[in-house]
């Protein structure tokens, strides 16, 4: 799943959602992304290394223990990304759902199949692990927040006009603003208010 949506990003298609289009909202939503890098690798990169560690020629309580804080990382982030999509962006990925709900499984399938003596320590990587993901997730949302724009009427209202075909009304509000040294005055209020 996480390869799919990855592979349709880097394509720039819609991806085929079984249950409506929230997988195109939410794959164009500024929450893809966390510190530049999309969800959906990380996403492919968590079960990677699931993978690696199943394949991987390891004791079964040294297996447990290094995949027991790996399925946590990936329940933490889905956590966040699910309460995102949830509060955020108001719309649901089924693929991510589906993906979340399986990390949760491979998280529930480790616990009750934890070796008889496991290491004591793996509970406690296992929490820092699941924190680490979410704080990753919350924190690269916020250093991707789209900057506040400052409350300047005339710019938002020029650039309004110019994307929406209004040369003439656009020129007219630019010409109106223009100082006497040719720069653009600035206000907080409707051009009307500036004076000339």
């Amino acid at each position: 799943m996480s390869a799919y949506l990855l592979a349709t990003k880097a394509v720039q298609t819609s991806p085929y959602c079984p249950l409506g289009t929230g997988c195109d909202v939410v794959q164009s939503s500024r929450y893809a992304v966390a510190f530049g890098i999309p969800v959906a690798l990380l996403g492919l990169a968590y079960y990677a290394v699931l993978l690696v560690l199943g394949l991987r020629r390891l004791r079964s309580e040294r297996r447990w223990a290094l995949a027991l804080p790996v399925a946590a990382t990936g329940v933490g982030a889905s956590m966040i990304f699910t309460a995102v999509q949830q509060t955020a962006i108001r719309a649901t990925c089924s693929l991510c759902v589906l993906s979340a709900f399986l990390s949760f499984g491979i998280f529930i399938y480790l616990v009750v199949r934890r070796p008889q003596h496991p290491p004591g320590a793996t509970w406690g990587w296992m929490a820092v692990a699941a924190l680490a993901a979410m704080g990753f997730l919350l924190l690269g949302y916020g250093a991707f927040a789209p900057q506040v724009a400052a409350n300047d009427y005339a710019t938002g209202l020029a650039k309004h006009l110019s994307a929406s075909g209004a040369k003439v009304l656009r020129s007219l509000l630019v010409s109106a603003l223009r100082g006497p040294e040719g720069d653009v005055r600035t206000g907080s209020g409707p051009p009307s208010l500036y004076r000339m």
